[in-house]
């Protein structure tokens, strides 16, 4: 079995080699991070395509540029998350078992930010303030989410259920939106470790 830091490594390394081919334009970080501020948070949300074309498994699949939480792209360095939400309240580094290493967890008011290697490979987000860049919301519904993402893949309880949308590039990794009482409380953009 893969460790995690071997897949979390394999999948930024995959990311950065493939990001020029004109075939997978659609599905690759840009070269450079644009200077942009924390998520504007007076859009609403907007329909996504659902057309013939996005049917099955790929309805419920993002591409690594839409795993944005509060103007914070998955991958992206740790100084941007940095820059974007100032110093943290505090910070610890944690022993990742499966992954042979440490990650640093930065914890602002609502919100964790988890590095590797000094990338962005976790955000876990429970204030009211945290968006996405498609801009859903913590208190959304969940067919205010559906209407952006679609229907997602169904995880956890009935009672509690989160819904998920693997990147297209790594079916490990998720932007996951946890639901009580039909709203979201939590947005979470991270890999499952096996």
């Amino acid at each position: 079995m893969m460790s995690f830091r071997t897949l979390a490594l394999a999948t930024v390394f995959a990311l950065a080699c493939s990001r020029d081919r004109p075939d997978n334009r659609a599905d690759t970080l840009s070269g450079t991070l644009p200077d942009r501020p924390v998520a504007d948070t007076t859009r609403t949300p907007q329909p996504r395509d659902t057309s013939a074309a996005d049917s099955g498994l790929t309805n419920s699949r993002i591409t690594v540029e839409r795993a944005v939480v509060s103007g914070i792209l998955w991958g992206a360095p740790e100084e941007e998350a940095r820059r974007l939400l100032g110093a943290p309240q505090s910070q610890t580094t944690v022993w990742e078992e499966a992954l042979g290493d440490s990650s640093t967890v930065l914890n602002y008011p609502g919100m964790t930010v988890r590095a590797v290697e000094h990338r962005v490979v976790g955000v876990h987000c429970t204030s009211q303030a945290c968006i996405t860049g498609d801009a859903v919301r913590v208190g959304a519904t969940r067919a205010e989410v559906e209407q952006v993402y679609g229907k997602g893949q169904q995880e956890g309880s009935a009672a509690s259920p989160t819904l998920a949308y693997p990147f297209t590039t790594d079916d490990s990794c998720a932007l996951r939106f946890q639901l009580g009482q039909g709203k979201v409380r939590s947005i979470d953009m991270s890999c499952q470790m096996n």
